[in-house]
């Protein structure tokens, strides 16, 4: 494990793909499930924020919002959640 620029702890990975396994799982247990869609449909199928709104039958300001309280629940997981996980596996 290595310390990143905030002073969480990282796992060792070598390749962006290496990354994948432990952000889906993430998401999977961090973010709500309409938090995933939001996300998924704005970053992996490239929606912009109307495009996604419209999809959902949403308007975009809640898109906007759910995307940004998504992105928050992850910055936090990966700042705090893996650092916690790594002291609960020393002991």
């Amino acid at each position: 494990m290595k310390k990143g620029k905030a002073g969480a702890v990282l796992p060792n990975v070598k390749d962006r793909k290496d990354w994948l396994p432990l952000v889906r799982s993430i998401l999977l247990r961090e973010v709500t499930p309409r938090q995933q869609e939001v996300l998924r449909l704005l970053y992996i199928e490239g929606l912009s924020v109307s495009a996604c709104a419209e999809k959902l039958s949403v308007y975009p300001s809640t898109v906007s919002r759910t995307r940004d309280r998504g992105l928050l629940r992850l910055r936090r997981f990966l700042r705090y959640g893996l650092e916690r996980q790594n002291l609960e596996e020393e002991y």
